[in-house]
Formats: C-alpha cells, sequence, structure tokens
C-alpha cells in the first residue's frame, strides 16, 4: 500500500516516477511496474496513465533518436495493451495532447521519427479503425497545424515523403 502510493504520486508537473524513468531507460520503468503487485492489474494501467505526456515528453524531449524514441513508444503501448487488452484505451492514451494540442504523432513528426507513426498507426491498424486513424493523422494543433504540416516546417524532402509513406491513400 505504501510503495503503491509512492509509484503513483506526481510531482508540480505531473510526472510519476514511471514516467521519468522513461526518460531514461525502459528497464528502470518496468522495475517501478514489478513493484505493484501482479495481481493488481488496474494500479498498473492507472500508474503508466497518470501522466499525460508521458508518451510525448518520451518521444520530444528524452529520446536520442528515432530508435530509442520507437522503443520507449512500443513499450509502453504494448505493456497498456497487455494489461488493459483494451485497444480503444491505449487508443485514447495516444489521442491526448499536450497543452499546445499535440499529440505524440506531431511531435514524432516535427522529430522527423517515422518509426514513432509507424508503431503508434499499427494500434489503429490492427483495430481495423482506419476512421479513428485518419481522424489522428488529420488533427491539428492550437495553431491549426497538421502533422504534415509539421513535418514540412521541420524537415527536409526525404523526412516529408517518411512522413508521407504511413498515410494511406
Amino acid at each position: 500500500e505504501q510503495k503503491l502510493k509512492l509509484i503513483q504520486r506526481k510531482d508540480s508537473a505531473g510526472s510519476t516516477a514511471f514516467s521519468a524513468a522513461l526518460r531514461r531507460d525502459t528497464a528502470i520503468a518496468q522495475c517501478i511496474l514489478s513493484e505493484i503487485k501482479e495481481e493488481d492489474r488496474q494500479a498498473k494501467i492507472d500508474v503508466i496513465l497518470a501522466d499525460n505526456d508521458c508518451l510525448i515528453h518520451a518521444v520530444s524531449y528524452f529520446a536520442k533518436d528515432a530508435s530509442s524514441a520507437a522503443a520507449v513508444v512500443s513499450y509502453v503501448l504494448d505493456t497498456l495493451l497487455e494489461l488493459s487488452q483494451d485497444r480503444n484505451l491505449v487508443q485514447d492514451f495516444i489521442e491526448r495532447c499536450d497543452s499546445t494540442k499535440q499529440a505524440v504523432v506531431m511531435h514524432a513528426a516535427q522529430k522527423g521519427y517515422v518509426e514513432v507513426l509507424r508503431k503508434v498507426l499499427s494500434f489503429y491498424d490492427q483495430a481495423g479503425d482506419q476512421e479513428r486513424k485518419m481522424k489522428l493523422l488529420d488533427m491539428e494543433d492550437e495553431d491549426g497545424n497538421t502533422l504534415l504540416i509539421q513535418a514540412a516546417s521541420y524537415f527536409s524532402l526525404a523526412k516529408v515523403e517518411s512522413v508521407l509513406s504511413v498515410v494511406p491513400d
């Protein structure tokens, strides 16, 4: 009980020990989750969902490169799906936005992290939810920028082409 309270605690920015660990190493995040009793799946889910920006921060500020960003995103989304068995919950988590109304896909596009985009979009493909996938790809931030506008603003032709490669015809 005491350990769980410590794990669930947030700092002033809304980060938990789990989300802070994702900034360094998924092994640390795994260690934190493993300290929650195996039968308390909901507590583990709550810990993952507690920090609204955990995926965004991991991708935008702390990942060294596209591969490490994709590894963090894969770990979090796969773990959340395994624990919850609920694709809608995972998609809701993916679609969470930061204070500028940008979801993780927009941050990935800004960085040119196509591997992250592919991983995120695969959850929609596996669920057969093309409508929700296209809504995600077409979302706008507070300035009206779309995912493609973000990519075009920040990157070269090759990066824009790679971002476009994840968008269905």
